[in-house]
Parts: structure tokens; sequence; C-alpha cells
């Protein structure tokens, strides 16, 4: 079962334990603490055992986006990234949102753990918008992915 947290140190806990344990996604120290601080004042959501977590970050009136999302790495493939990306979905069209945006590393980066996060969206019915170079730098392309609601 999905549910919001709006514990500030409990949000810090869960992100800071999912977020350490995937260095291959969030091995940049600066990056990873970023996100852990971005956890503690946004929208919060995670499963109720902390496996996986999201962030949410509404952005206007139409687009709410999924600022970070983890799950620890024994527990993938387990459903609990398609139950976040669910509760999201389901959270989204009560809020009136007409897309769900997510940004990942771009396929012109050949990591192979951004390429199976790439192939997790798109399953979740996200479509490729548009390649950013100046947000994460040109070695880290950021790619902005998209989702009707």
């Amino acid at each position: 079962m999905i549910k919001f947290i709006t514990d500030r140190e409990e949000k810090k806990r869960v992100s800071s334990d999912i977020l350490y344990s995937l260095p291959e996604w969030f091995g940049i120290p600066e990056s990873t603490e970023a996100y852990i601080n971005d956890a503690e004042n946004m929208l919060f959501i995670c499963d109720e055992k902390r496996n996986g977590f999201a962030v949410l970050n509404p952005h206007n009136a139409d687009t709410i986006e999924i600022q970070v999302i983890g799950v620890k790495k024994e527990f993938r493939h387990s459903g609990i990234g398609k139950q976040l990306v669910g509760f999201i979905t389901d959270y989204a069209r009560m809020k009136s949102y007409k897309f769900i945006e997510v940004k990942t590393l771009d396929e012109s980066n050949p990591d192979a753990n951004y390429a199976a996060t790439r192939k997790f969206y798109e399953t979740m019915r996200f479509r490729k918008l548009e390649c950013i170079k100046q947000i994460w730098g040109e070695k880290l392309p950021c790619l902005i992915m998209v989702r009707p609601v």
C-alpha cells in the first residue's frame, strides 16, 4: 500500500536509506543530498515497508513532476515502482493535472542502469519530450519524459 508521509524526519530517513543504497543511480553526493532535502519539503509517498518512495513536485496547474523515485535494489521488479507510479497517476487525476513529468539520463549516455530506468518509464507510458544538456551538463544529458494523466 502506498501512502503520503508528512513527517520531515521520516521523509529524510526513508529517502536517505534508499538513495544511499543505490549508488549506481545516486552516486553524486551533492545531488543525493539535494534529493533528500527536496524530500523533506515536497510531497512524499512510500510503500508501507519503506522499500520504495517518490517525491512529487507540482510545477503548475497542468503538470506534476516525479522529482525523484527510488526502490531498494533487492525489491526491484517486485511491483513497488509500478505501484508508486499508479498512486501518482491517481493523485494527479484527482488533482486535475494533465501531465506527469520525470527527468532521467538520456540514452546518448551509455549507462546501463539508466537504460533500465528509461525502459521502466516507457512501460509506464512515459514518452520522450526533449533532451536538455544544460540542466545537468554535457556529460549527463537530461531527458525529460512525460505521460498524460
